[in-house]
């Protein structure tokens, strides 16, 4: 028999952003629809998946002869929206064949599923605040008593619907003899209920998942034990645990000038030095959100302007400069803004690889300029200062317009910097509905707000907000996501360093070190690692893993880095494109990982095979 490791998550819901996105996508306290839960859990935990309606499920979809397809079918719809041929066709893959199934109690009714998930019961709905512990008392979740934000106890709209928000929820249910218990709630209700069925071993949760993994708990990591515990083939995923990506925001822009409160300075070369010092001592790579084009108030009593050493005379407001070229002298003699000089030790970086370049907008400014120049608040007013959503300006760009800046944006930086940006970030994350879809028409591969968009060329865009862009005020949310095995991006700006130095971040990073953080990537390696696509058999003791990425804007130019790959198993030897890399495996408790460069995925497809010895895969239950 030939087996797969990968999840087929059934859902007849459209999870497609090729819409405007909702509100779900962009504030976290919605806590969205299962299938959007699910979508977030496998993109961020790297495991390989599929997604179809059940309406068109057939058994060859699952199991082909004697190849088992998938290891896991995960249904995000209640299963009364389900044929009858359908319920029947899970039941037999599960029981035959080996395929675990996997849902809640929320989506069971009319005793349809009941004997695979092994209850006998699961009546009436009960509502209390919620402790989850597993069987070792470990806490896997606790509901908060009390209103809240990602930092700590709080007041407000938001923070109640968060505290209202929560899982509160769970149904009464009598377990058949052949189920058991993986986690309980406080009062000895079952919470996770795993049953042998046949040849599988299903899981059912007794909560409404979008609202126990909404936020960061131990609840995440017993999701993750669920899906990759294979009874086939062993669990290969694209390994992100202990990742941070670093980024900063705003080099390059007119804000530094322009806005009071914001504008201490341009770090100046030997701040980039030491900077750059200090990240490579950590094996360190930082991805920059650097604006290319410079913005003039027109208003020379405050100050000088120079581009390309030479002085600029009868300025004009809202005219645009190359921010790479800018010196700038305020009237106060403050400081000097010297863009040119802090754009050369940039580019240095970029050039050997500890530094990548995204895209952050043309101007990181209202694109209606006119209005800004005759503004009164033009140098105190913030909401000026964001260019994908229009805030305080009188004219808003339509998609077709913004497309156009996205991809002159990209263009710019590419010819600034000698590689195109993979990913794009919105000023202060603030964008209208429709730009993730633009940001994928015009080429990029990740879109870089509070959530992460995978802007996929030949799938549905998932914006993932486990993948969270966190800023300083918000690390502890961060730090909670990062002890359940996400990948988390870390914003500061230019203007933290400029007033607090090299040490403030390293504060940062040392928190992030004491916590399993051992590899800071680029945003431009992250997103290589999120489009990746693995295709995993095992024939045998022959482990195939077929590895691909989507068409991405840099696959002539791929950053510097790896991609990852986790397999648990004991792999003995290893090819790549038929090269022989065994000795490039590390071994480790049973887990094996190998370390891919980005140029070689990015020359093409991949293709690794493995001798494996696979020890028999425990239950969940059994906690290892």
């Amino acid at each position: 028999m030939n087996t797969r490791f990968k999840i087929l998550l059934l859902t007849c819901r459209n999870e497609s952003t090729r819409r405007p996105v909702l509100d779900t996508d962009c504030h976290h306290f919605f806590p969205g629809g299962r299938a959007k839960t699910y979508l977030e859990v496998l993109t961020g935990y790297g495991i390989p998946f599929d997604v179809m309606d059940p309406a068109v499920l057939l058994r060859t979809d699952i199991i082909d002869g004697d190849f088992v397809r998938y290891s896991t079918v995960i249904l995000a719809e209640p299963v009364s929206y389900l044929s009858g041929s359908v319920v029947g066709l899970l039941e037999s893959v599960s029981r035959d064949s080996g395929v675990r199934l996997f849902t809640d109690t929320f989506m069971l009714s009319d005793k349809l599923l009941f004997e695979a998930f092994g209850l006998s019961v699961c009546s009436s709905a009960d509502f209390r605040p919620q402790t989850i512990t597993d069987n070792t008392g470990s806490e896997l979740y606790r509901t908060r008593l009390r209103p809240f934000s990602p930092r700590g106890r709080d007041i407000g709209i938001r923070p109640i619907l968060r505290l209202l928000l929560q899982s509160w929820r769970s149904r009464r249910v009598t377990l058949c003899e052949h189920a058991s218990v993986i986690a309980m709630f406080a009062t000895g209700r079952p919470a996770v209920v795993q049953s042998r069925f046949g040849l599988g071993v299903n899981v059912v949760l007794n909560v409404e998942p979008p609202r126990v993994l909404q936020y960061g708990n131990r609840f995440h990591d017993l999701i993750r034990r669920i899906l990759c515990a294979s009874t086939h083939c062993p669990a290969t995923t694209v390994d992100l645990e202990g990742c941070v990506c670093l980024r900063m925001d705003d080099p390059g822009s007119a804000e530094r000038v322009h806005l009071d409160g914001y504008n201490p300075g341009v770090l100046t070369q030997s701040a980039w030095q030491s900077l750059a010092t200090a990240l490579t001592a950590r094996g360190a790579r930082l991805s920059i959100a650097y604006i290319p084009w410079w913005v003039d108030d027109g208003d020379e009593e405050r100050g000088a302007l120079s581009v390309a050493n030479k002085p600029v005379t009868n300025r004009v407001g809202g005219r645009t400069y190359p921010s790479h070229q800018i010196t700038y002298l305020p009237a106060d003699c403050r400081a000097e803004y010297d863009y040119a000089a802090q754009y050369q030790e940039i580019a240095i970086a970029v050039a050997d690889g500890r530094f990548s370049i995204v895209a952050h907008g043309l101007t990181h400014l209202t694109t209606d300029l006119d209005a800004w120049c005759g503004a009164t608040d033009r140098y105190t007013n913030l909401k000026w200062y964001r260019e994908f959503r229009e805030m305080r300006g009188g004219r808003s760009v339509d998609d077709d317009e913004m497309l156009d800046r996205m991809i002159q944006n990209r263009d710019c930086l590419e010819a600034v910097f000698g590689c195109p940006p993979g990913a794009i970030v919105p000023s202060a994350h603030e964008y209208r509905r429709t730009i993730p879809e633009l940001a994928r028409r015009a080429g990029y591969t990740l879109f870089s707000a509070s959530a992460t968009y995978i802007l996929n060329a030949d799938r549905d865009i998932i914006p993932n907000r486990k993948i969270l862009a966190c800023y300083p005020e918000d690390v502890d949310e961060g730090m909670r996501l990062i002890h359940c095995g996400y990948p988390v991006i870390f914003v500061f700006h230019d203007y933290d360093i400029q007033r607090n130095g090299v040490d403030w971040l390293n504060t940062f990073l040392d928190r992030f070190d004491a916590v399993g953080v051992h590899r800071y990537i680029s945003i431009p390696e992250l997103g290589y690692a999120l489009s990746a696509r693995l295709d995993v058999i095992l024939h045998g003791s022959r482990l195939d893993i077929d590895i691909s990425a989507d068409e991405v804007s840099d696959r002539d130019q791929p950053p510097a880095g790896d991609i990852r790959i986790r397999i648990a198993a004991v792999v003995e030897s290893m090819r790549i494109n038929g090269v022989d890399c065994s000795d490039d495996l590390q071994v480790a408790a049973g887990i094996t990982r190998i370390s891919i460069p980005l140029t070689t995925l990015a020359a093409g497809a991949i293709r690794l095979e493995g001798i494996v010895s696979i020890a028999a895969t425990p239950d969940v239950a059994d906690g290892r």
